[in-house]
């Protein structure tokens, strides 16, 4: 029973409040929403702030939130996750989008204005495990290690940030 507000609402807020501060969602639970909204509402935080954005996305994890979502991709929600990215990427750059897959089909949709942020705004993804370092590596700007517990710390996350730059290096992406 949190009180959680509209990530996207806050931080047209506060881009209308500040003029320096860049701005993240934390991690959007990409697979609870469908990825031309986000691409229109974030790419309108990115405007509304002269490029201050930083989008970052994650897979979620609870069971029980899908299902009240009426979502059935559970299992498969790193591939959705992809697809989420694959669109924003896409919306960011080009405007149109076409996405034809598993998850989501549509054709020649427009997300306009583009972003201030050329190509497109960074994306990183929140996560804690080795799983996602090829999504992170191939098609992302970074990696948001996500501290679940009190006593975490960044470095519990080296071996994921290892396995990442191993992924990156295999497609000799620089990752500095």
């Amino acid at each position: 029973r949190s009180n959680i507000l509209d990530g996207a609402v806050v931080m047209g807020a506060i881009a209308n409040a500040t003029s320096r501060i860049k701005m993240a969602p934390g991690v959007l639970i990409a697979p609870y929403r469908h990825p031309l909204s986000d691409a229109r509402q974030f790419m309108t935080v990115d405007v509304l702030s002269s490029g201050r954005l930083i989008m970052g996305v994650g897979t979620g994890w609870m069971k029980e939130e899908f299902e009240a979502l009426g979502h059935t991709f559970y299992s498969q929600r790193l591939k959705v996750l992809e697809s989420c990215i694959d669109i924003y990427d896409q919306a960011w750059r080009e405007g149109i989008v076409t996405c034809q897959n598993d998850f989501y089909d549509f054709e020649n949709m427009g997300v306009f204005p583009l972003p201030p942020q050329r190509p497109r705004p960074p994306i990183v993804v929140g996560a804690t495990s080795k799983g996602t370092a090829p999504l992170i590596a191939q098609k992302t700007d970074g990696f948001y290690p996500l501290l679940t517990r009190p006593d975490q710390q960044p470095e519990d996350y080296l071996s994921v940030q290892e396995a990442i730059r191993i992924e990156a290096e295999k497609i000799e992406r620089d990752t500095n």
